[in-house]
């Protein structure tokens, strides 16, 4: 496996300590990646409702549905 490097600035990372509390950095970057990934998938159920339907109306509350789930899914903590 190759390790990877990154460089921030270190506002940056000093505003991003303090968003994650008491997680440490591991717990919350995965924290904010298991987010993007939710928020991917349900893109991705959106689209392919949409073209399985190919009624708009229906897509439209299809992804409003999907939306207000994912608001109030709880995540699953680490």
């Amino acid at each position: 496996m190759q390790k990877v490097s990154f460089s921030f600035p270190s506002e940056f990372i000093d505003q991003l300590d303090q968003e994650r509390g008491s997680l440490s950095r591991n717990q919350y970057v995965l924290r904010l990646l298991r987010s993007a990934l939710r928020e991917q998938q349900e893109k991705t159920l959106h689209g392919i409702t949409a073209e399985v339907y190919g009624d708009s109306l229906f897509a439209q509350e299809e992804e409003q549905l999907a939306e207000d789930f994912f608001e109030v899914a709880p995540e699953a903590e680490l």
